[in-house]
């Protein structure tokens, strides 16, 4: 019995460890091709079973001629993070991240009658295919965001990686002609090496 208890002991910590060994992560946001047109390439280094840094990269599929569900065309967004996690096993199960990012591309804008502030800049505004260019406007931004998030990541013994997370940033400048909150949305793939 004693054999047994010490055999299925050794086989969880070489499991254990050896997941751990698996320190780098490459991962491919899935949502962000389907839904925005958008390569979005994901690096994470785990830091210990609980934390890890890590950076994405974002960049337009579509040349800049597509909007997405809030109205914007994301041409690029380089976003490095921190995540905690609330691990099942090593750096595997729930999360929170805070991240930065550096993003930029245009932005849909509707113009209201009486809108005053977008007076001064609506004449520098391109007209967006099908759409009413006395009503929407497209301007190109460029800003930088701080926002927050979380999710859920899977992480096989074999180092297959699957994580789906939600989150949203505040871009700074204040300029009218950026999006106000930048979306963080995706469902990745990858492996950990």
């Amino acid at each position: 019995m004693k054999k047994i208890v010490l055999l299925v002991a050794l086989l969880v910590a070489t499991s254990a460890f050896a997941q751990y060994d698996k320190q780098n992560e490459i991962r491919l946001n899935a949502f962000s091709i389907l839904a925005a047109r958008n390569l979005d390439i994901s690096y994470e280094r785990l830091l210990n079973e609980e934390s890890a840094v890590g950076a994405s990269f974002a960049f337009d599929l579509t040349g800049g001629d597509k909007f997405n569900l809030f109205g914007i065309n994301q041409s690029y967004a380089i976003t490095p993070y921190y995540r905690y996690y609330f691990p099942l096993e090593v750096s595997n199960g729930l999360f929170l991240e805070a991240f930065l990012s550096a993003n930029g591309g245009k932005n849909k804008i509707k113009y209201d009658d009486g809108d005053s502030e977008l007076i001064d800049i609506w004449e520098e505004g391109e007209e967006i295919d099908g759409e009413d260019f006395e009503q929407y406007r497209a301007f190109e931004y460029s800003d930088f965001a701080f926002g927050i998030g979380g999710g859920y990541k899977y992480a096989s013994a074999g180092g297959f990686v699957a994580e789906l997370y939600a989150g949203a940033g505040r871009n700074l400048s204040g300029d009218l002609r950026t999006p106000v909150v930048l979306p963080r949305l995706g469902l990745s793939f990858g492996f950990r090496f």
